[in-house]
């Protein structure tokens, strides 16, 4: 008898075909309870070595034993009827069908169940901050599916990718690889993507994927996880078409951590493949560094930087470290520069203190890639705070020609004209940097505030409730403005009330302007509720303006502009004309160099010369 009939006869070619498919089936479910579980990646490793290493084992078992009626026995000590043999011939052929039956269910529900919800809850509540402080920021740059999108143009949000990693401190990778994604597929032409603020705004939330399409305005939503092990890194993406609820591809991509940039560039590909974009070479891409430990520090900074407040500091101390890694590294040159130049707003410091290596580092991102907006939005950041009004505007038109759809750039111009004079203009900008970044809460705050400064006050209340609910407190100043310049008290306070507790500043300047409390009880309150002493200077300019104390309210603002710029625009409130009327209004003029730019860009919306010298405001 040949080996190969006796193989047959002895049942090892059914034992093999039921071993190997049931040895496939259990990495499949290994694999999917790994991510679900959050077990280590070397634990569907580890069951497949055991699965290999019994292999051998079990066809020798096959070959030396035999199953009879009455238990297993040693094939040379038994006499065994070829009907015993066919009856365990049929029983390992029922477990081999029963077992790939099993297989092809699992697969079903693994393609069209499983990836649908994997990582499904994609994004936690924006905290609300409540901070007056931080009024110029973000630079860097539904139940029924959303309506068409403007003029048909293809579009897809990036969410932030969920972190699966077993580090939690891991987050900054998974936001880091989503907004490098992002950054890639937002220079294809043809293609329209939110930008990060609006995206990463769901961050956390369990909100309806077709709720956050109909939102960002958007067909399509990528998202996704990351996991992140050693040197090695799996990212899964899928790609959903919220117009027809389906999922029109998804993928996983287990890689080196070297090849991080290729699986971004692989999976912008299949994006666009999937949308039938006509690109070109729209999808060249060049690698920001070849440090991949510079790279890494850079992502930690980003992701610090993104959050601001106390993070700052070591957001700072991480993009030192990156360029001193790798001093070409221009992104991480320019995220630096932007770091520093809100470091006053956030931190309550001197913006004289941070001017040079803001500057420095702005340069050397420059110098590095002459086309990086963040280092130019930088540099016409200081040039304002310097009051060069002029070069200021000039630089940010300059990035907005070339970054048009830049929400940053249209957000930051817009405070600066607004700070001038400019309401009308400024407004134009913050509606754009809305329509491109439609749930960034800084965005929603200068677009209420804009329109209630433009006399719009009824419009000003939905992007400041917007704005409140998306982490802006000092979107609730626009309905102070309502309320004072309306006289709808009462709608007001439902407005404040229906903010929450996180605008307490606002009522309370309500009713010390209504003289429901005196100067006494607000500032008692103040007290009670300040979570820290610049907030309390905050109140000390605000009580001063509303009260109408101009020497004190004058000189309150001045202390509070080394390190906000942005306080200046108080005198253009409607309110505001006792002062526009007062002495003070002149000495502001020449102290903030405005004259310089209202020659240049011709005068502001609520003044008019008298003579040469001299100018008169409503």
């Amino acid at each position: 008898m040949s080996l190969f009939t006796e193989l047959k006869r002895r049942n090892v070619f059914r034992v093999a075909a039921a071993y190997l498919v049931t040895g496939w089936l259990l990495i499949e479910v290994g694999n999917t309870l790994e991510e679900t579980l959050h077990l280590p990646d070397w634990a569907d490793s580890l069951l497949a070595f055991f699965l290999i290493i019994g292999f051998i084992p079990a066809l020798f078992f096959t070959w030396a034993y035999e199953i009879t009626p009455d238990g297993i026995k040693k094939e040379r000590d038994i006499e065994v009827a070829e009907a015993t043999r066919s009856a365990t011939a049929r029983k390992l052929n029922q477990l081999i069908v029963t077992v790939m039956a099993l297989a092809l269910v699992y697969f079903a529900l693994d393609k069209w169940l499983f990836s649908s919800d994997t990582e499904a809850t994609l994004s936690p509540d924006v905290t609300a901050q409540t901070e007056l402080v931080s009024t110029r920021d973000e630079p860097a740059e539904a139940e029924s599916a959303p309506e068409a999108t403007k003029e048909a143009t293809p579009s897809v949000a990036v969410l932030p990718f969920v972190n699966m990693s077993a580090d939690a401190d891991n987050e900054y990778f998974s936001d880091g690889i989503s907004e490098e994604l992002l950054n890639l597929l937002v220079r294809i032409d043809g293609l329209r993507v939110p930008s990060r603020t609006s995206s990463f705004a769901f961050k956390g939330m369990n909100t309806d994927i077709k709720d956050i399409a109909r939102q960002l305005e958007v067909g399509h939503v990528l998202e996704g996880s990351v996991r992140k092990s050693g040197n090695k890194v799996r990212v899964t993406a899928q790609l959903i078409d919220v117009t027809t609820d389906t999922h029109l591809w998804s993928e996983t991509y287990d890689r080196e951590l070297e090849d991080i940039f290729v699986i971004q560039d692989e999976i912008a590909s299949h994006i666009v493949d999937a949308l039938q974009v006509v690109l070109g070479s729209a999808l060249e891409q060049e690698t920001p560094t070849q440090n991949l430990e510079a790279y890494e520090l850079f992502l930690q900074g980003r992701y610090l930087f993104q959050q601001r407040g106390i993070g700052l500091r070591e957001a700072e101390r991480l993009l030192l470290q990156a360029v001193e890694l790798d001093p070409d590294f221009a992104q991480a040159w320019g995220t630096l520069a932007m770091t520093y130049v809100v470091f006053p707003n956030y931190l309550g410091m001197d913006w004289d203190e941070y001017k040079a290596p803001s500057m420095e580092a702005a340069e050397r991102a420059l110098e590095l890639d002459p086309g990086l907006a963040e280092p130019k939005l930088a540099l016409a950041q200081a040039a304002q705070r310097d009051l060069r009004w002029v070069d200021s505007l000039n630089l940010y038109e300059a990035v907005l020609v070339e970054h048009p759809r830049n929400a940053p750039g249209h957000l930051w111009m817009g405070i600066t004209l607004l700070q001038a004079g400019y309401l009308a203009e400024a407004l134009a900008h913050f509606e754009s940097a809305v329509e491109l970044d439609p749930v960034a809460g800084i965005n929603l705050d200068w677009l209420a505030r804009a329109l209630a400064l433009n006399q719009r006050y009824e419009e000003a209340l939905d992007p400041a409730l917007k704005g409140v609910r998306f982490g802006r407190g000092p979107s609730a100043q626009a309905v102070l403005i309502y309320g004072v310049e309306t006289r709808q008290y009462d709608r007001a306070f439902e407005v404040l009330a229906e903010m929450g507790p996180g605008v307490a500043f606002f009522r309370t300047a309500l009713q010390l302007y209504l003289g429901q409390i005196t100067p006494e009880e607000a500032q008692a309150l103040i007290e009670a509720t300040a979570p820290s002493e610049l907030y309390k200077k905050y109140w000390a300019n605000m009580s001063q303006y509303l009260l109408k104390k101009p020497e004190a309210w004058y000189a309150t603002m001045q202390e509070i502009y080394r390190f906000d710029d942005t306080t200046i625009g108080f005198v253009w409130w409607q309110y505001s004309r006792w002062f526009r009327q007062h002495p003070l209004m002149a000495e502001h003029v020449e102290t903030y160099r405005l004259m310089d730019v209202w020659r240049e860009r011709g005068w502001p919306d609520l003044c008019r010369p008298t003579n040469d010298d001299d100018f008169e405001c409503d």
